[in-house]
C-alpha cells in the first residue's frame, strides 16, 4: 500500500491489486513509486513556489513499514510507502489557511491565533533595506543632524544605512505606508472586513543588526509592533490552498515504476 499523505486527506494505491508479486519484489516497487510520488510532488513545488519552496520540499519525506512475515505469501506481510507533507507552513501552503485554522480560506483577524489568550504580544518584523524600499519608503527625502553632520537622503531605506549596529531608528524619519484605511473582500462569505492604517511608523524603532563574514559584512533590519487584544485588528487576507498533492499523476509513477523496478 502507497499512500501521499496530508491532514485530513489521503490518496491510496493498493499495488497488490495490480499485479502479484512476492513481498522482495512489491517492496522494490513500492519503494520506486515513493520515490517517483516525492520526485513529481518536489518538482511541482519548484514550479510554483518561491519563498516557501525551500521549507515545502524538504517537508516531502519518504515514511515506509516493510515486514516480510512470509516470502511466498503476500498475504502475509506488509509493504507500505507514505508520501508525507511535514511541517506546519508547508501544510498552510498546500491546504490553505483562514479563520478556521489550516484547511479554511478567507481573511481573518491574526489576533486569533497570536495573543492564545494573552493580553498583548509583541511580534517582531525582519526587514531587508529592499522590503523598507518596497513599502515606499523612499519616496520622500528627510534631512537630520548627527552632530556636526547633516545627513540627507530618501525614506528610511538610506536611514537605515545611516544606522549603527543596535541604534534605534527615531520615528518620523519616513513618511508612514499609508494613512486611509484598506477593505478586504472575503470571496466565501462576501463580507469586508476593514484593516486599519498603522497607528504608529511601523518602522519606528528599527533596530540595525551587523554580521561579520569571511568576505562581507551583511545587515538586517527588525522593528517591534504590539498586538493587543484591545487594539485595532490585524487583518491576513489568508494563503490560498496550492493542492499540489492532487496534481500529481499517480498512473503515471505507477507505470513507471513497474517498468523499471527489478
Amino acid at each position: 500500500m502507497i499512500e501521499t499523505s496530508r491532514i485530513g486527506r489521503n490518496k491510496r494505491i493498493n499495488v497488490a491489486s495490480v499485479c502479484r508479486l512476492d513481498m522482495s519484489g512489491l517492496q522494490k516497487r513500492v519503494v520506486e513509486i515513493g520515490l517517483l510520488v516525492q520526485n513529481e510532488w518536489r518538482q511541482l513545488a519548484r514550479s510554483v513556489l518561491r519563498t516557501t519552496a525551500t521549507d515545502y520540499i524538504n517537508n516531502i519525506q519518504l515514511d515506509y513499514e516493510f515486514q516480510n512475515a512470509s516470502v511466498e505469501s503476500i498475504g502475509g506481510g506488509v509493504a507500505r510507502m507514505e508520501v508525507v507533507l511535514h511541517g506546519t507552513v508547508p501544510n498552510m501552503v498546500e491546504q490553505g489557511l483562514g479563520p478556521g485554522g489550516v484547511g479554511s480560506s478567507g481573511p481573518f483577524d491574526m489576533r486569533i491565533f497570536l495573543l492564545k489568550g494573552k493580553e498583548y504580544v509583541d511580534v517582531p518584523f525582519d526587514r531587508t533595506a529592499s522590503d523598507i524600499s518596497g513599502m515606499g519608503y523612499s519616496s520622500k527625502p528627510f534631512s537630520f543632524k548627527r552632530g556636526s553632520n547633516v545627513i540627507s537622503g530618501f525614506g528610511a531605506t538610506s536611514y537605515s544605512k545611516e544606522l549603527n549596529a543596535g541604534e534605534r531608528m527615531k520615528p518620523g524619519m519616513a513618511p508612514r505606508s499609508r494613512n486611509a484605511p484598506e477593505f478586504i473582500h472575503d470571496p466565501m462569505t462576501g463580507k469586508r472586513f476593514v484593516q486599519e492604517p498603522h497607528a504608529v511608523d511601523p518602522f519606528a524603532g528599527m533596530i540595525k543588526q551587523t554580521a561579520t563574514y569571511a568576505k562581507t559584512t551583511g545587515s538586517t533590519f527588525t522593528s517591534f509592533r504590539r498586538l493587543s487584544a484591545d487594539g485595532k485588528p490585524w487583518i491576513h487576507p489568508g494563503i490560498r490552498p496550492r493542492n499540489l498533492a492532487e496534481k500529481i499523476d499517480y498512473a503515471k509513477c505507477i507505470t513507471v515504476a513497474f517498468s523499471v523496478a527489478v
